[in-house]
């Protein structure tokens, strides 16, 4: 999410400096008279391009801030992932005594096979966490980029 995050911030502000850099407007002519004999040309704002130069900022600016929500989305998922790690490094010593203490009260003791598999189904249910949340941010993404296009090229 955060490369996906980044290249939206990219598009973003290049958007936003087209638009900043857009000539909006247009040549006119006026047309000699008798009395000057030169014809005058001047530049005057053109409704059409300013509308197009504000549709591109706008989008810019949306891709923009897209972008800033999915890098830090993936920011946050990065450090979340790190948060469980450490907290399962922490946890497995108090779990494997927790264990013992239940083990001594109760007449059977799960066997090794046994917590093995379980570690290995919350381990798979984490990694498949992780893949829900990607998932989503880049549907979430998707969305944004084609709302931003639909906008921008309507």
């Amino acid at each position: 999410m955060k490369g996906f995050g980044a290249a939206l911030i990219t598009l973003g502000l290049v958007l936003i400096l087209w638009a900043t850099l857009m000539d909006t407007t247009v040549q006119t002519e006026v047309p000699s008279t008798i009395l000057s004999g030169a014809s005058l040309s001047d530049r005057v704002s053109n409704l059409q391009k300013m509308q197009a130069q504000m549709m591109l900022f706008h989008g810019g600016l949306g891709a923009f801030l897209a972008g800033i929500i999915l890098a830090v989305g993936g920011m946050l998922e990065d450090a979340i992932g790190r948060a469980r790690q450490t907290i399962g490094n922490l946890v497995e010593p108090a779990a494997a005594t927790a264990n013992a203490k239940r083990a001594a009260e109760s007449a059977r003791e799960p066997t090794p096979e046994e917590v093995e598999q379980r570690l290995l189904q919350i381990k798979e249910l984490d990694r498949q966490d992780r893949k829900a949340m990607v998932l989503y941010g880049l549907i979430f993404g998707l969305v944004v980029v084609v709302m931003i296009l639909l906008v921008v090229f309507k």
